[in-house]
């Protein structure tokens, strides 16, 4: 086999390698894990931005960040760490995090999350309300564009049984979703995208390490990598 050729076939090996990777590399939109800035243990959290492009929401209840301690469970950290976390008490309070990503029908997201229950009222159900709004605010900031996506997520009981014990609770335990825009019947393509989260609940949670990624559509990003290809082969031609 002529070098010619032998490089040729290298180069489409390397071509399509390259092609199979991008179809699957995801750009980070969000990744948030409370530890900047570190503010007081407790300490209700505003609806300035007391964390980086963090909206908090009060509603009927609070928003605080918490930290760990040896007899309070977190997820996201060793029991008794100092890891920061954002603690939902009460019903209607929220977070609000505007992404400033404009999506597109054929967006495909990926979400995940720590989150768990408070070890107090223990017989209590908890669930996390994630949702994706259009970023459209009145006079006030208050949020008022198109909800596109919504989905809750039920935390298992600290004490399923009721007898006292921790039968389903653990440190940190994890949620993932894969969200598609094709879905979606509702919003305008185009329009930026807010990341709300919050709860249903009248008794507390605790949540951590929210991460959203755009996973990019493998056929736009195979025919790149293809493209590239081509062009390369052309030239040694």
């Amino acid at each position: 086999m002529k070098a010619h050729t032998k490089l040729t076939a290298a180069l489409a090996a390397t071509g399509l390698a390259l092609a199979a990777s991008s179809a699957t590399a995801a750009t980070t939109i969000l990744s948030e894990d409370w530890q900047t800035p570190n503010v007081a243990n407790k300490t209700q959290l505003d609806d300035t931005n007391t964390f980086a492009g963090w909206k908090f929401i009060q509603g009927n209840g609070n928003v605080f960040k918490l930290k760990d301690t040896p007899d309070n469970g977190i997820p996201g950290g060793a029991e008794g760490s100092a890891n920061q976390v954002l603690q939902f008490e009460w019903a209607g309070s929220a977070a609000e995090y505007d992404t400033g990503h404009n999506w597109s029908a054929t967006d495909s997201f990926n979400v995940s999350f720590n989150a768990t229950e408070l070890n107090w009222s223990n017989q209590s159900d908890r669930t996390v309300v994630l949702s994706l709004t259009e970023t459209s605010r009145d006079g006030g900031g208050n949020l008022i564009g198109t909800t596109v996506w919504t989905k809750e997520y039920a935390l298992p009981e600290y004490d399923s049984n009721h007898d006292g014990a921790a039968e389903d609770w653990s440190l940190a335990q994890t949620f993932t979703d894969t969200i598609d825009a094709s879905l979606w019947g509702a919003g305008t393509p185009g329009s930026a995208l807010t990341l709300e989260v919050g709860s249903t609940d009248s008794r507390g949670l605790y949540i951590d390490n929210i991460v959203l990624d755009l996973v990019p559509e493998p056929s736009t990003t195979a025919l790149l990598g293809l493209g590239g290809l081509a062009l390369i082969l052309r030239r040694r031609k």
